[in-house]
């Protein structure tokens, strides 16, 4: 009885959900650009308003920052590959423009570069509860 005990109590402790995922696969939002939260101001006129970051368990990854540049939308988009040593994150995109290093938790993503983004996971969106209770029977069409 004791060894089945153990048995349970050490697989429930290896299966333990709330570890973090030891790679940061998944949705990222961006939260904050040089240590600011968003809407953050980065010139005269342009504001960096959001901004998604995918990062695929193949190794690859897609981004998509939103800006107002003198109130006009503006996206940028990236794709490229990404790689994880430690708590080192890094970013080549596709196009070879350029090379982008960072940190990673379980919590955040800091890439630097030109800026500094912050990035947080994803957090899906609650299931919406009825306020109303629909009718037993189906709703019949107006008659005129």
């Amino acid at each position: 009885m004791l060894l089945c005990t153990v048995v349970i109590a050490s697989s429930m402790a290896c299966s333990d959900a709330t570890q973090p995922n030891p790679e940061p696969v998944g949705g990222w939002t961006l939260v904050g650009v040089d240590g600011s939260a968003l809407p953050a101001t980065i010139d005269v006129g342009a504001q960096i308003v959001g901004g998604e970051l995918e990062l695929s368990a193949d190794g690859t990854y897609q981004r998509r920052t939103r800006a107002l540049i003198f109130d006009v939308p503006f996206q940028d988009w990236s794709t490229g590959q990404w790689s994880v040593t430690g708590g080192r994150i890094s970013f080549r995109r596709d196009d070879g423009l350029s090379e982008s290093l960072g940190t990673w938790t379980a919590n955040s993503i800091e890439i630097a570069g030109v800026r500094t983004l912050r990035y947080s996971p994803m957090v899906a969106a609650p299931t919406p509860t009825p306020t109303t209770t629909m009718p037993s029977q189906p709703m019949r069409p107006p008659r005129w």
